[in-house]
């Protein structure tokens, strides 16, 4: 069976589903409901929760949600995005919310702030920072961030949390990411209609992606080669602030959150003096860590001479 045969196919069930046939929704929950409760179990560690969203996603797919599958892409693809937002949409509810504080009610009240404009509102790290910034009238600084960050990825890390953080309630980079590299299966925003729009703040396309991730290269490239292996080991070897800061006798962690602080501002400097689009730009050499996380980073850039680590 051909492609072409099997999107005909899909339609064809859907259509019937909407015309109130029973058969065709038991068919559709047989073939089906393995995928959708595989993607809940990606981003859901309770069972309860599982079983909830499970049934209640079934109940807004079967009232009306699958008429809104137009075939551009397959309805297993479909599915998955429908899916991931719906268990999205619950962790940035209130009773969602309330779940995942749970894991970081221990922490002091920054760091849970901070959880809820990044993890929860989706702001990007330079957006939190001014955000937190102005409500404490001007006393934190971006090495509080940093702090507040790996605290709050310890919190959740203990409660086995911690892949919800970058998987789902960060999700909007996710999809760049897959957009970026070619990764299957991909989910842009035409195959995944359903699929909230990112914000402004938040959302990159993927060709402005890449001509920053070019001059990112360009930029570390730049930079004198200890500086250069500071932030390999950091994005691309993913060592700790307290790793870097044994490894290259840099003292404490909040010396080598300081220096990364430092090479930020430089690296957002270069970046602004590149040929790129203005309205798009903004926001790229704003979020200088994210861009950095972006392991097409690094495959252009070769080790420095004085590397010591791998």
């Amino acid at each position: 069976m051909n492609h072409g045969t099997v999107m005909t196919d899909e339609r064809t069930l859907i259509a019937r589903i909407t015309s109130g046939d029973i058969d065709s929704w038991h068919a559709f929950i047989e073939a089906y409901s393995p995928r959708i409760q595989k993607t809940i179990r990606r981003y859901v560690n309770d069972p309860e929760i599982e079983r909830d969203l499970y049934a209640s996603l079934l109940d807004k797919l079967k009232a009306g949600r699958l008429a809104r599958f137009d075939g551009r892409s397959s309805l297993s693809t479909w599915l998955f995005a429908v899916t991931r937002n719906h268990c999205r949409d619950y962790y940035r509810s209130a009773k969602g919310v309330r779940h995942l504080l749970t894991a970081v009610e221990g922490l002091a009240e920054p760091e849970r702030r901070f959880f809820k404009l990044h993890y929860v509102q989706g702001l990007s790290i330079q957006a939190t920072f001014e955000s937190m910034r102005v409500e404490a009238g001007g006393g934190i600084s971006y090495l509080d961030i940093f702090e507040y960050r790996e605290a709050v990825r310890k919190a959740m890390g203990a409660k086995n949390l911690g892949r919800l953080l970058d998987r789902l309630l960060r999700i909007e980079s996710e999809t760049a990411g897959f957009a970026l590299s070619g990764a299957s299966p991909r989910f842009d925003r035409e195959e995944a209609p359903d699929m909230a729009a990112p914000s402004p703040e938040a959302y990159i396309d993927a060709g402005n992606l890449r001509v920053a991730i070019e001059n990112m290269r360009k930029a570390i490239l730049r930079l004198p080669c200890r500086d250069q292996l500071i932030l390999k080991l950091r994005f691309e070897h993913k060592r700790s602030a307290r790793e870097i800061g044994e490894i290259l006798d840099l003292g404490r962690e909040k010396q080598v959150y300081r220096k990364l602080e430092s090479l930020y501002e430089e690296l957002r400097t270069l970046l602004l003096q590149c040929d790129f689009p203005p309205d798009a730009y903004r926001e790229v050499a704003g979020d200088i860590e994210n861009l950095c996380a972006q392991s097409d980073v690094w495959e252009a850039v070769p080790p420095s001479n004085d590397e010591t680590a791998s």
